[in-house]
């Protein structure tokens, strides 16, 4: 024999799993800076108004409604547009109310104000930027109403 230790197959499966934990928590890490960076602030009329960069939303169901990154328990706030209503699931128009949505939220910063309280288990509130309302694009576009 040469003197090298022959690898045990446990030995392989131990570095990958450890490989695997260290994205994880590099992942996990970038979120919670990600979510820090959320600014929640009142204005002075009491409403909450969330600054949302682009890359905080997570998940999209529909047309008017989405979920953005949250560091709280559950990991997300879900937030329902205020001001339209978009097509269902299933419902002839629901793709491309979804579809621009989704361009609409990726295109930038967005903020989302909220005066009222909570629906189910979303806040409702009118989703701007730059003075533009998602809620009156998609009306404006007959993907809502």
């Amino acid at each position: 024999m040469s003197g090298r230790k022959l690898k045990k197959p446990w030995q392989d499966w131990l570095s990958i799993d450890l490989l695997l934990f260290i994205v994880i928590v590099l992942c996990l890490i970038g979120l919670t800076i990600m979510a820090m960076l959320i600014p929640l602030k009142a204005n002075a009329g009491g409403c909450l108004v969330i600054d949302v960069p682009p890359g905080a939303v997570v998940n999209q169901p529909d047309g008017d409604t989405f979920h953005v990154f949250a560091f709280q328990p559950g990991g997300v706030v879900k937030i329902r547009v205020e001001g339209v209503n978009t097509p269902e699931k299933k419902e002839p128009g629901w793709a491309e109310a979804k579809a621009f949505t989704k361009a609409w939220l990726a295109r930038g910063p967005f903020k989302v104000m909220t005066c009222g309280k909570p629906t189910i288990d979303r806040i409702v509130g009118s989703v701007e930027r730059d003075g533009k309302s998602l809620a009156q694009d998609l009306i404006a576009h007959h993907l809502g109403r």
